[in-house]
């Protein structure tokens, strides 16, 4: 598996927030490190904002850590679609 996907293990199977930011860092630096060898101009800018985001995901992980109050993942919170009343010119 790529080293780029090796973080997908470690998080399903309950790595802490800073482990992850710590990955994300990793990973960031490893685009950078990418960055330095391609020879085009898009490449590198490519690769320059791979690690833009991986940094900021990093950076996410610090603030909204992974576990909520009491060591419980945070909920998803889901939207209900309320039900349309009728329209009442359909009745005539």
């Amino acid at each position: 598996m790529p080293a780029a996907f090796g973080y997908y293990d470690q998080v399903g199977h309950g790595a802490v927030a800073s482990d992850r930011a710590a990955e994300y860092r990793r990973l960031a630096q490893e685009c950078v490190n990418l960055a330095r060898t391609v020879s085009t101009e898009e490449s590198r800018d490519q690769f320059m904002l791979m690690a833009q985001v991986w940094l900021r995901l990093a950076e996410e992980q610090n603030t909204y850590p992974a576990d909520g109050p009491g060591g419980e993942p945070p909920r998803a919170v889901q939207q209900q679609q309320q039900p349309r009343p009728e329209d009442d010119a359909d009745e005539s």
